[in-house]
């Protein structure tokens, strides 16, 4: 019942859980079939297993959000490194209730993104008693250097849930073009005119 989502490390040997209710995140040794680490989180955690790059500093690790904190965790998986492995290596400070992250090639056994993408769910603006209903920034960070750098934000809607990011060329061969090239279109674009002194 206080199951929520959950991941494979990248070499597919262990699996985090959360158990959102008791601020914990779970660790489960799959080839030995038993739990290898409990891990004290904020409140209500959401990990999600796209989340995960190798740290310059720290090795292998995997980032924890949380839908009712402002942080986010960063842990290590590397089981080789026994200084770091399933214990908190950093704290990464957000806006209120971080939904799902995202890094580019997350969910590979090689992630090669270089930024984490940390996503709003509109929790805090969606139960307060006055005010106009505001989205919260998306979040981007760099993550080749500890600890993380927040390099820009944007306001957007609600996340989307398990979003991927990959380069172009994995799917621009595949892909068939529904756009004009811009360079291609006529010099004068279509538009519309308004007369604002008919006020029709």
């Amino acid at each position: 019942r206080d199951i929520l989502g959950g991941g494979l490390d990248p070499s597919g040997r262990f699996f985090s859980l959360p158990a959102p209710t008791k601020n914990e995140l779970l660790v489960f040794d799959l080839e030995e079939k038993k739990r290898v680490a409990k891990i004290a989180t904020g409140k209500n955690p959401r990990p999600d297993p796209g989340a995960r790059w190798e740290d310059p500093e720290h090795g292998w690790v995997a980032a924890i959000s949380h839908v009712s904190d402002d942080k986010l965790l960063l842990y290590g998986i590397d089981p080789k490194k026994e200084d770091k492995a399933w214990k908190v290596v950093e704290k990464i400070p957000v806006h209120y209730s971080v939904g799902h992250l995202a890094v580019a090639g997350g969910k590979t056994r090689k992630p090669y993104g270089k930024y984490l993408i940390s996503m709003n769910k509109l929790t805090k603006d969606t139960f307060l008693k006055h005010g106009p209903l505001e989205t919260e920034n998306h979040e981007l960070f760099t993550i080749g250097q500890t600890p993380a750098k927040l390099v820009d934000q944007m306001p957007l809607g609600p996340e989307t849930h398990y979003s991927q990011a990959i380069p172009v060329s994995l799917i621009a061969k595949k892909a068939k073009l529904t756009y004009t090239d811009a360079a291609a279109l006529p010099d004068k674009q279509p538009s519309v005119q308004y007369d604002y002194a008919a006020k029709e």
